[in-house]
């Protein structure tokens, strides 16, 4: 992040002057002051390895960030009845010197050479392209944001010459993977295909700290793979219903790609009715809802047991992990054990023959989900009536 260096060394400026006055602070002022200096610790981690392609997409949303944060010490200043210093001129330079070191680097060939032999390259192209046709109305502030725009604009047809690649489409799914932040080391389930998280969905404010979120992060290592993802995304996308999981976008182009839907704080079926039965008939009624919506879009689930049948933060019953042949596939859990324990949910005919290829005839179909959400039923019924 050496563009905004500057601005970041001045943050640190103002923190520091706070600190040398905590002698005569309360301990709120001081809690207060512990959670910006958190913030933006992680802020600067979470920006030191980007690209020069990324860090130029991305330099909109860094310096509202750091704007955020100066606005931050100017209440915490105001808390404590101290007098506010006079910032903006000199982050109206701040922000002039960056633009000018994005210009350098975007007129120095050496530089896009190395970037056209980054394994992000694609990546960082998509966010270009991406707030160039979506994010465009927020560089008409002033004319230094007017000029970065601009400069985007000319360094991606640069970048596209030289590479002579051809751009698709920005799905209208798409999220940058700057716009998610969760923690990519700590997840509350994993395998061997990927990774499953918590986290925030900015949902492209600037004002708040966006919505809680779970993002599932898969290997998509080759080009079946991708166009397999990329059309699950596109059908999933169009889903729209209370007991279906919301679907909120993806990133195809990243590595790993992810995708970003509702959290289901409650968690699966099983897990809920162990601590309460009581709305059981009613969440397997909205399940039935659920699913006789997806069988309306031609969807059908395949994969029905109390482990994707999930409770929303509204305790609502939410269906998941449905049709996606692909997604599922590649979801953490899919063991060869899990596989064979799912035989206790799947259709007489879904059942292959041991050491066989999977053939048409034994995929799933619309009769299948509902013979699945039946052995559902008696799952958590038999379960009920161990517990008794």
């Amino acid at each position: 992040m050496r563009e905004n260096q500057h601005m970041c060394i001045h943050v640190c400026d103002r923190l520091h002057g706070i600190l040398r006055q905590f002698s005569d602070t309360n301990d709120n002022s001081r809690g207060h002051f512990g959670d910006i200096v958190t913030s933006f610790v992680n802020f600067l981690l979470k920006r030191s390895e980007l690209s020069f392609i990324k860090r130029l997409a991305n330099n909109r949303k860094v310096e509202e960030t750091i704007l955020s944060f100066h606005e931050d010490i100017d209440r915490l200043l105001l808390s404590m009845e101290k007098n506010l210093a006079d910032w903006r001129q000199q982050w109206m330079i701040d922000r002039q010197n960056t633009l000018e070191e994005f210009e350098a680097l975007a007129n120095n060939n050496q530089v896009l050479t190395a970037e056209k032999g980054s394994t992000s390259f694609m990546e960082g192209l998509f966010m270009l392209k991406f707030e160039l046709n979506y994010k465009a109305d927020k560089y008409r502030t002033d004319a230094i944001a007017e000029h970065h725009l601009q400069l985007m604009r000319r360094t991606l047809n640069k970048l596209l010459r030289m590479s002579n690649v051809k751009l698709p489409a920005i799905p209208e799914w798409f999220i940058p993977r700057d716009d998610v932040d969760f923690n990519a080391n700590m997840s509350f389930d994993c395998g061997s295909y990927g990774s499953v998280h918590r986290g925030m969905w900015s949902k492209g404010a600037t004002g708040g700290k966006g919505a809680k979120v779970v993002i599932k992060c898969l290997l998509v290592d080759n080009d079946a793979a991708k166009e397999s993802f990329y059309k699950e995304m596109d059908v999933w996308r169009q889903l729209d219903h209370p007991h279906v999981l919301k679907f909120y976008g993806a990133c195809h182009v990243s590595s790993p790609a992810f995708f970003v839907c509702d959290d289901a704080t409650h968690g699966s079926f099983g897990e809920f009715f162990e601590e309460d039965k009581s709305q059981m008939w009613r969440l397997f009624y909205e399940a039935a809802l659920g699913l006789g919506y997806l069988h309306t879009k031609k969807v059908v689930h395949g994969d029905l047991k109390c482990n994707n049948l999930l409770v929303g933060s509204d305790y609502k019953a939410k269906l998941c992990d449905f049709g996606f042949s692909y997604v599922r596939s590649q979801s953490v859990g899919l063991s060869a054990k899990s596989q064979t324990e799912a035989i206790r949910w799947k259709a007489p005919e879904c059942l292959m023959p041991p050491d066989e290829d999977p053939k048409p005839q034994f995929n799933p179909r619309f009769a299948s989900d509902v013979y699945s959400l039946g052995m559902c039923i008696i799952e958590a019924f038999l379960v009920r009536l161990r517990t008794v």
